[in-house]
C-alpha cells in the first residue's frame, strides 16, 4: 500500500513520471489489494489528465469511485470523487467536476471532516459553481 499511496502523492503534486512509474512498480510489487487498487488508479488518472489523456484519465478515474463504493470507506470514496473532479475539470467539464466536488463534500460533511469539507468548498469556489 506504501508504493500506491506514494504514487498517488507524487502524482497530485506533479511530478508525473515518478508518479507513473511508482503505480507500475507497485502493481508488479504488491498483491493489488481491492483498497490499493483505487488508489493506483486515482494516481494513474491525474498523470494521464495532466497528460491531457482526458478520455482514459476519466474511465481511471469513475473506476476507482465504482471500487470504493463497494467498500465501507466511504471517506476514500470521497477522495476518489475529489480526483475525479479534478480530472472533469483538467478536461474542460466543470460542471461535472462540480457535481463530483459536491458529492464528496456531501460524504465528508457527514463524517465530519471539516479539513476536507473546506478543501472541497474552495476548489468549488474556484472553479465558480456555487
Amino acid at each position: 500500500m506504501t508504493e500506491a499511496l506514494l504514487a498517488l502523492a507524487l502524482a497530485e503534486r506533479g511530478d508525473d513520471a515518478e508518479a507513473w512509474t511508482t503505480a507500475q512498480r507497485a502493481r508488479t510489487i504488491e498483491d493489488v489489494h481491492p483498497h490499493v487498487e483505487p488508489l493506483l488508479l486515482r494516481a494513474e488518472a491525474l498523470v494521464l489528465a495532466h497528460r491531457g489523456e482526458s478520455a482514459d484519465a476519466e474511465r481511471m478515474a469513475r473506476d476507482a469511485v465504482s471500487k470504493l463504493r463497494e467498500t465501507e470507506f466511504v471517506w476514500l470514496g470521497a477522495d476518489a470523487l475529489m480526483t475525479l473532479g479534478d480530472v472533469l475539470l483538467q478536461a474542460g467539464k466543470s460542471a461535472d467536476a462540480a457535481a463530483s466536488i459536491q458529492e464528496a463534500l456531501g460524504i465528508y460533511g457527514a463524517k465530519g471532516i471539516r479539513p476536507f469539507v473546506e478543501r472541497a468548498r474552495a476548489l468549488k469556489d474556484e472553479i465558480g459553481t456555487g
